[in-house]
């Protein structure tokens, strides 16, 4: 169960990743997990790891690789493969 503090500091963390500024999450993410460890937390901080590698790896998958580029749509296309019954 989360305070009241960090719930609104997760969502705060939501909003940059949202509007795509990530860095200031990993940043938060990276800082938490040091002091969970610091704190001998280690659950804590593997959470926190995790969620860093979670974060890192969608950075990598949306990484617009051009920054001239500003007024563009983008579409994805994906298939899911049925399993028969």
């Amino acid at each position: 169960m989360f305070s009241r503090e960090e719930h609104d500091r997760n969502i705060e963390q939501v909003r940059h990743i949202l509007k795509g500024n990530i860095n200031p999450a990993l940043q938060y993410f990276r800082d938490q997990m040091q002091e969970a460890a610091a704190q001998l937390a280690f659950e804590k901080a593997q959470e926190f790891k995790e969620k860093l590698d979670l974060l890192s790896n969608f950075q990598s998958k949306s990484l617009v690789v051009n920054p001239n580029l500003s007024d563009i749509d983008v579409f994805a296309c994906s298939r899911m493969k049925t399993v028969p019954t």
